[in-house]
């Protein structure tokens, strides 16, 4: 085990005993729900959490806390033994997080208050600050319209969305021929329609649709 997931993995044993004066029995977990009163395995909302805090205090880099988000894998020791397909899917997920930091420099990131994401590539390669503004200044305009009696049906707002949606993608697709990857466009629409949907399910769980 690497030095660090093995100083991690100690402060959790640590934490284990200072919550039940003991050591871990065989079939225990040592990520454990701290609230309960036995040893109880922690839900993996707040197992995530608690890995991606340690892995920070740990001071592991930035890449592999992103390709653990994006493939559920951490690689933070020898990887030999993997399988080829597992090994690549994590040296893809590293070399995404790079290629999207470098989109990200210089970007002014928005108020945390006023928008923030659990998604991997929104997080490594966010909305910067002046557009986060144009989006609330859209938003803005089209609330007379939408609040306008009659108000609009589902399907209006079904259609809205769509032509919104197929104007990002289409701006996606647009990108790899101007990046010299004309081929790359089927590929960037698709992703690109999967992380617009993803996201609005995450607005909508924030409660700000």
């Amino acid at each position: 085990m690497p030095p660090r997931a093995l100083e991690a993995l100690e402060r959790q044993m640590a934490r284990f005993r200072e919550k039940f004066g003991r050591d871990p029995k065989a079939g225990e977990p040592i990520f454990f729900d701290p609230d309960a009163d036995v040893p109880t395995p922690m839900s993996m909302v707040r197992y995530d959490a608690e890995l991606f805090e340690a892995m920070r205090k740990a001071g592991t880099p930035p890449e592999f806390v992103y390709a653990y988000k994006k493939t559920g894998l951490l690689g933070l020791g020898d990887m030999s033994a993997w399988p080829a397909d597992r090994r690549n899917e994590w040296n893809a997920a590293v070399a995404e997080f790079l290629a999207l930091q470098k989109l990200a420099e210089g970007k002014t990131r928005p108020d945390p208050r006023l928008w923030h994401t659990e998604i991997p590539e929104l997080e490594a390669c966010p909305i910067s600050r002046e557009d986060h503004e144009r989006v609330m200044e859209c938003l803005n305009a089209f609330a007379p319209v939408q609040g306008r009696e009659p108000g609009m049906s589902v399907f209006a707002r079904m259609e809205l969305a769509a032509a919104l949606l197929a104007d990002a993608c289409s701006s996606a697709y647009r990108s790899a021929a101007a990046q010299g990857a004309p081929d790359e466009g089927p590929a960037r629409y698709a992703a690109f329609e999967d992380l617009v949907l993803r996201r609005a399910r995450e607005i909508y769980a924030q409660g700000r649709a």
